[in-house]
């Protein structure tokens, strides 16, 4: 289980599913932690878009 329920919740809240976890290889306060690594579902019933060309994206911010 990861240390952090409250990450846990939130992932799980947005639709997202738990597919792994890699055991003690993050080092944080003093302790090896988990990283845990969630996946959600693509909409497959419509292709993506094309990529906009950078000159078509506006530069100002």
């Amino acid at each position: 289980m990861l240390p952090n329920k409250g990450s846990v919740g939130l992932h799980k809240a947005l639709g997202l599913s738990h597919i792994g976890t890699h055991p003690e290889v993050g080092f944080k306060h003093g302790a090896w932690q988990d990283v845990g690594y969630c996946r959600t579902a693509l909409d497959v019933t419509h292709p993506p878009k094309s990529p906009e060309p950078f000159s078509g994206i506006n530069t100002q911010i």
